[in-house]
């Protein structure tokens, strides 16, 4: 039984709720630039599948390249706490699929740090499903797009705090 815990401080009501943390919606090509444990949402594309560690090694290739280089092109998903209740389907290769979970860390492997520096985030999925027929270029630019909002709105803040 699920029993909450009492609140040690009082938030205001902007701050105050009872559910669970949003993710953060970002790109797979970002999620080095978050801290372990953090809460993410990002879309990947299933390139393999090893079922005894029930782990998804999925990857994004971006169809708009950002300015700067991204790092991490491939994240180790691991589904160990959905397998039971998830088709076959959406663990094909080739499947463009939606997950939420939590960062652990980013460390390089002997095989992809030969291969250009390449880097791959760890993510531990609490939520994975299907993204359907996704037209990748539309979804890239309106995350993009997105993101520059939510950047330029977090700098207008910072300085009207300063100021």
């Amino acid at each position: 039984m699920y029993v909450r815990q009492p609140i040690l401080f009082v938030p205001n009501s902007f701050e105050m709720s009872y559910g669970p943390n949003p993710a953060s919606l970002t790109l797979l090509e970002a999620l080095e630039r978050f801290p372990a444990r953090s809460k993410v949402r990002f879309l990947g594309c299933i390139i393999s599948y090893h079922s005894p560690s029930a782990t998804l090694t999925v990857s994004h290739k971006s169809l708009y390249p950002s300015s700067c280089q991204p790092k991490t092109q491939k994240a180790k998903v691991d589904i160990s706490n959905l397998v039971r209740t998830l088709s076959t389907d959406v663990l094909q290769n080739g499947e463009w699929i939606n997950i939420i979970g939590y960062t652990v860390n980013v460390v390089k492997s002997g095989k992809e740090n030969t291969q250009g520096g390449v880097e791959v985030a760890y993510i531990d999925a609490v939520q994975i499903w299907s993204a359907g027929a996704i037209d990748l270029g539309v979804y890239e630019r309106s995350l993009r797009e997105k993101l520059e909002v939510d950047q330029r709105s977090v700098n207008m803040i910072g300085t009207s705090t300063r100021a």
